[in-house]
């Protein structure tokens, strides 16, 4: 299978004065590869949003290499191509919509800077993105403050979707909701992997979660990686006792 990314001895550290820093990512190396979900778990303050950060090209001070197909994504970080083709989804979806803006503004402004479509094309393409992501264009004349925070989510994913990206970053997508939401933005996000050509990694905290859409788990623990391995390994037979420690804070309810 190709390879999408490749890391190399990744280290990050904070440094906020001379006498505190906080080491991020502790000098991890691994392979993501074209097509695959890739999950990245582990507790709050583990590195997972700090390596998300940094795939994504926002984060650029760091030691140790990032390739994506092969090229060092620190020559890229002006390239307006890797920008279009690795895009992320952040937490809180309240937080990156402007709530003065209607929906329709906010998806046509990524298309029509990377002239993704013709203009007289970009109503009826953000309409088919949209709808593939289970909403009605009724949304369109809406602004945020409108919208629940499914319904922004899902908006999210259609404004990266629309660029028509290489591989989308799921950064904890799933916090700010429901449990029943929850649900259906995996589904859809399990369905969209299946019709449209990207790479997931996808970001959280709860292995019962990643376990319903990852091919693979990357288990993270004080900024270094403490397991990687296919899902079905990872949860039949963990070699990390941190692993086994999360896979036995799953709750189990009796039926």
């Amino acid at each position: 299978m190709k390879e999408i990314f490749r890391i190399e001895n990744l280290t990050k550290e904070y440094i906020y004065n001379k006498k505190k820093r906080t080491l991020a990512i502790d000098n991890i190396s691994f392979t993501i590869y074209n097509r695959s979900t890739t999950a990245i778990v582990g507790e709050s303050g583990c590195g997972k949003t700090t390596l998300s950060l940094i795939l994504a090209g926002f984060e650029e001070d760091y030691n140790g290499n990032v390739y994506y197909d092969d090229n060092n994504i620190i020559k890229k970080k002006k390239d307006k191509d890797y920008k279009k083709e690795v895009q992320i989804i952040f937490q809180n979806p309240f937080d990156c919509f402007n709530p003065m803006w209607n929906i329709k503004d906010h998806l046509i402004e990524p298309v029509r800077y990377h002239k993704i479509v013709p203009k007289n094309l970009e109503i009826e393409y953000i309409k088919s993105i949209i709808s593939s992501c289970e909403l009605n264009d009724e949304v369109l004349s809406k602004r945020p403050t409108q919208l629940s925070g499914g319904q922004l989510q899902k908006l999210a994913i259609a404004r990266v979707l629309s660029l028509k990206p290489k591989v989308i970053i799921s950064d904890e997508i799933l916090t700010a909701l429901d449990v029943s939401v929850q649900s259906k933005i995996i589904q859809l996000l399990k369905n969209l992997h299946k019709t449209n050509d990207f790479t997931l990694i996808f970001i959280s905290h709860d292995l019962n979660t990643v376990r319903k859409i990852s091919d693979r788990i990357i288990v993270m623990k004080n900024g270094a990686i403490v397991e990687d391995n296919d899902t079905k390994s990872i949860f039949t037979n963990p070699k990390s006792e941190y692993t086994k420690t999360l896979i036995d804070a799953i709750p189990k309810f009796d039926i």
